[in-house]
């Protein structure tokens, strides 16, 4: 069986102490767009008729933003996702005092994103891996996706059958918002705001941390 997974983070900036990636694996090629919508109705009964709307007036569609969320939607929505056939993935950083520049945020992004493939793929043996888009993607798109398809290359030469595909994709897509629900919540959960994690705690997989080598940090 193909599944589908959809990466998004939390937390790219200093400030924000954390930075967390997730991947949101699901069966199939339409799950993501189905529990998307499942989760929308329940928020608002009217969504299909707000959809149908906006779509006659070439208006942007409702979104389910975790950061933009109140915490009764947050409660709702993360009660109705743990009914669902979901595995997540995550993995962490916890930042420290000094500063960093672009370069080495998004150094650190990607550790990440492999951490939480490579902890997709010791469970699953074949994925289609959709990565929501970062700010000028253009630029760093082909570099980026050859190292994460190197993941189950990797996987096959220890004699494990893995398949993949990665790409990038629009922070629109359902499967890349559920991303951003559970991230959001694992987050909040680091943070000691465990309340809306609570409730999907039994569908993640995994808490892996990243720590940088000493080497990697650069003197100020």
């Amino acid at each position: 069986m193909v599944h589908h997974a959809f990466i998004d983070e939390s937390g790219t900036r200093e400030h924000q102490g954390i930075m967390t990636v997730a991947a949101v694996v699901l069966d199939g090629a339409k799950a993501a767009a189905k529990l998307h919508e499942s989760v929308m109705k329940e928020l608002n009964p009217k969504y299909l008729e707000l959809v149908k709307e906006r779509k006659k007036q070439r208006r942007k569609l409702p979104s389910m933003h975790f950061a933009d969320m109140s915490e009764d939607a947050k409660s709702k929505a993360s009660a109705h996702l743990a009914k669902a056939n979901v595995s997540v993935f995550s993995a962490s950083f916890w930042y420290d005092q000094s500063e960093m520049d672009h370069d080495e945020r998004f150094s650190i992004y990607k550790q990440l994103v492999k951490i939480v493939i490579t902890q997709a793929f010791n469970k699953h043996e074949n994925i289609e891996i959709a990565i929501a888009k970062q700010g000028g993607w253009q630029q760093y798109e082909r570099e980026f996706l050859a190292e994460v398809k190197q993941i189950p290359q990797g996987f096959m030469e220890q004699n494990k059958f893995c398949k993949g595909n990665a790409y990038l994709v629009s922070a629109a897509k359902p499967g890349i918002q559920l991303a951003d629900f559970y991230v959001g919540c694992i987050r909040d959960y680091h943070r000691n705001m465990p309340a809306v994690h609570d409730k999907i705690e039994r569908q993640v997989l995994s808490y892996g941390v990243y720590k940088r080598p000493a080497t990697e940090k650069k003197e100020r």
